[in-house]
């Protein structure tokens, strides 16, 4: 069983590395799952130090503001991208 944990924030200013800390305890909250995946949507882009865990993590998924209404794009949150 997979569980899709996520963290919205709204904020000019983030403290990246505590949210996602935070964002990795909510994953334990839920006993009984084996796998994982985390999403935090932001109002900015993320730094580039977190965009560098995200690509090295695969379960850790960084949506900006931006991303999800990019132009040209329909639906929700069109900006996400499937990484595989």
């Amino acid at each position: 069983r997979k569980l899709l944990v996520g963290e919205c924030k709204w904020r000019n200013n983030l403290n990246e590395t505590e949210t996602l800390s935070t964002l990795q305890d909510r994953c334990r909250l839920l006993p009984g799952y084996n796998a994982y995946e985390r999403y935090l949507f932001t109002k900015m882009p993320c730094s580039e130090a977190t965009q560098k865990k995200a690509q090295a993590d695969s379960t850790l998924h960084l949506v900006s503001a931006d991303q999800m209404f990019e132009e040209g794009e329909t639906g929700s949150c069109a900006g996400i991208r499937e990484r595989r």
